[in-house]
């Protein structure tokens, strides 16, 4: 959209440099004219500030000098063809500056708003990074919950399975031992049972 704004303002201003350019060799090739080549100049003068500067004030200043330009030719050359064609130059010359002034007007309305729309890009910008910080953030704490109840978890595990071999270690222990004064208590028994069957047989054997 800004392309064609700038070719019509260039556009506007070749037409409005080649107008003046028309106008000043008319008015120097009049010898009636001379002292007006002084105020055509004055003229040129702020339209190249507005240019530069783009006030506003040069503007009305130019057409205050033109204004001038044209009581200095009409009072200076009579009514001819002449004449006609230096007026109707310097009114095709105010006409291309007011166009000038219109279109340097619209590229400065849109550079506006161009420029509103890129504060607001670059606002939603930052913005939207803040906002990718805070969601990067969560997901880090949520990560690091997650770590965190899994350890517990292991932690967990770990202490059940410590208890569960201790508890197998100590059953073991006691079924050993219970194992072991059972099978004492058998042989003991045994014995005695021996030693009766040995006194038995002897006191027969004496009979």
């Amino acid at each position: 959209m800004g392309c064609p704004l700038s070719v019509s303002s260039v556009f506007a201003m070749t037409a409005a440099a080649a107008q003046s350019s028309d106008l000043e060799a008319k008015i120097k090739d009049s010898e009636d004219l001379v002292t007006s080549q002084t105020t055509l100049l004055q003229l040129r003068r702020h339209e190249k500030d507005y240019i530069l500067r783009g006030d506003d004030t040069y503007i009305d200043h130019a057409k205050e000098i033109a204004t001038q330009l044209s009581r200095e030719i009409e009072a200076a050359l009579p009514k001819d063809e002449s004449r006609l064609t230096i007026l109707e130059l310097l009114d095709a010359y105010l006409t291309g500056l007011s166009k000038l002034v219109s279109i340097s007007g619209d590229i400065e309305e849109r550079t506006s708003i161009y420029r509103t729309a890129a504060h607001k890009i670059e606002s939603a910008s930052h913005n939207f990074a803040a906002m990718g910080q805070v969601e990067g953030r969560r997901q880090i704490a949520e990560a690091e919950a997650v770590c965190a109840n899994a350890h517990a978890a292991v932690a967990a595990l770990a202490v059940v399975t410590l208890a569960v071999v201790t508890l197998a270690v100590v059953t073991l222990a006691v079924v050993t031992l219970a194992l072991g004064l059972g099978l004492t208590a058998v042989m003991r028994s045994n014995r005695t049972i021996t030693i009766k069957l040995l006194s038995v047989t002897r006191a027969q054997c004496f009979l």
